[in-house]
């Protein structure tokens, strides 16, 4: 309790430095460290959001930033980017409908780059596309599988396209996941997915004007198709090759020997 004199605090603060000393270094070396990690560059991302883009509306002065997919369903283009299940089907039925109030005559394109379809949802949009009175546009970018390849030949005759490296999945629908329930249920469950494929096949008949035995024969197991295959089968129209003059024109147009040999002579449907 005794009171220190300002030589004898000094002389305390001498002694107790060197075991303090350390601490501080560590303390100042530890924030440095942290600033250093703060300070750090991060890496440049894309936005995990949709892309926005400016538009002008018609008669308006301003600018308003959209969605790019909003942009471009604003000019009748429509980008078919994932599966196909009822939730995605009922938003294109709409927007179908939209358009078509909006401008009966002025045509529209779907771009299609999607791994599938439900079969049922798929149909539906099938449908809705045929009752449309304006002319559809369809172009595969890189991937049609199963009844997305369908819809690619729903599109308007002379307006159906897809790129050179693009692929199209020929293949049954309705099949992927287990049915559950009594024997009885099962078995109406399982009859309806066979009268509605055999429907789907029906159409593809028509489109491509292929016997209903040839489309049932390709239909046994997976059939893939490139872009210049999928116009020998009747699918799409034409192939849109890239504007290279140092390309060859139409090469990619050449009838390929092993189109549809998957497995042998036996698989080898494109020589029928």
């Amino acid at each position: 309790g005794v009171q220190k004199t300002p030589f004898e605090m000094k002389i305390l603060f001498l002694s107790l430095l060197p075991s303090v000393f350390p601490l501080l270094q560590t303390s100042l070396s530890c924030v440095k460290h942290i600033t250093m990690i703060s300070a750090k560059r991060h890496d440049i991302r894309m936005p995990s959001t949709e892309p926005q883009v400016p538009y002008k509306p018609r008669g308006s002065e301003d600018t308003i930033w959209v969605g790019v997919n909003q942009r471009l369903q604003r000019s009748r283009i429509l980008i078919v980017g994932k599966y196909i299940d009822d939730e995605y089907a009922n938003q294109l039925i709409a927007t179908f409908l939209y358009l078509e109030k909006e401008d009966r005559t002025k045509p529209i394109s779907l771009y299609f780059n999607s791994p599938g379809a439900l079969l049922r949802p798929a149909m539906a949009v099938y449908d809705t596309l045929r009752h449309m009175a304006y002319p559809v546009s369809t172009l595969n970018l890189g991937l049609a599988t199963g009844m997305i390849s369908f819809l690619c030949a729903a599109g308007t005759k002379g307006k159906r396209f897809a790129l050179p490296n693009a692929r199209f999945l020929m293949q049954r629908t309705g099949m992927e996941d287990a049915f559950s329930g009594q024997a009885s249920d099962i078995g109406i469950e399982v009859t309806d997915m066979l009268k509605k494929n055999k429907r789907m096949l029906e159409e593809l008949c028509m489109i491509t004007g292929h016997t209903r035995e040839k489309v049932s024969k390709d239909f046994e197991r997976d059939f893939y198709l490139s872009s210049s295959e999928a116009v020998q089968y009747g699918i799409i129209d034409k192939v849109i090759l890239p504007r290279d003059k140092n390309r060859p024109a139409g090469k990619e147009m050449e009838r390929d020997p092993q189109f549809g040999m998957f497995g042998g002579e036996v698989q080898k449907y494109g020589a029928n």
